[in-house]
């Protein structure tokens, strides 16, 4: 039982690796992590971006994290390989965001 446990549990997170992406179509970003967790946020709804070094449980598998801010009140944890680049791809969308890298 023990090794079934351990087993399904690596191989959860190892979905979790390999399952998690960020998707920048047309006027929205999709995040997806695993089967459990996918946000759509209209790119027109970011405010403003920061960096953070938060430990919290997020869509970021690093701790070299950027923390997007949007709507009213609702924020979310990334961390994509090619930072400034996913950044200027919202920028085109939306010149109006704060940047704060």
């Amino acid at each position: 039982i023990t090794s079934s446990i351990l087993l399904a549990t690596i191989a959860f997170v190892v979905h979790l690796f390999l399952n998690t992406y960020y998707v920048i179509e047309d006027e929205e970003l999709r995040i997806k992590a695993g089967f459990l967790y996918t946000i759509k946020i209209n790119i027109h709804d970011i405010k403003r971006i920061e960096k953070s070094n938060s430990l919290l449980s997020s869509a970021a598998f690093s701790t070299d994290r950027m923390e997007i801010f949007y709507g009213k009140f609702d924020s979310v944890l990334i961390s994509p390989k090619d930072r400034s680049g996913f950044v200027e791809d919202l920028l085109k969308v939306n010149t109006g965001i704060v940047v704060k890298l």
